[in-house]
């Protein structure tokens, strides 16, 4: 995903100086915790789903794009 500084910004309707600011921190931004998550926000909208620490610690990924529920399609069928 390839999301410019001024797209997160009018995306998670914030400046652009406080998505530059939120890059150039280590650890936890140093921005206010309401404008970090609307850039959370922003990031879900846009299909980033956000995992917990789970002993490998925190991170991200694409969200599924299919339901979990979905079938998947069949690539045993014979073509026409």
């Amino acid at each position: 995903m390839d999301i410019r500084a001024e797209q997160l910004a009018e995306m998670s309707q914030l400046g652009v100086a406080t998505i530059w600011r939120a890059e150039k921190g280590q650890g936890v931004p140093p921005i206010t915790k309401a404008n970090l998550q609307a850039i959370r926000r922003a990031l879900e909208d846009a299909g980033i789903e956000f995992i917990d620490e789970n002993g490998h610690g925190p991170g991200v990924r694409f969200r599924d794009r299919l339901p979990p529920d979905a079938p998947e399609a069949s690539h045993n069928e014979a073509s026409p």
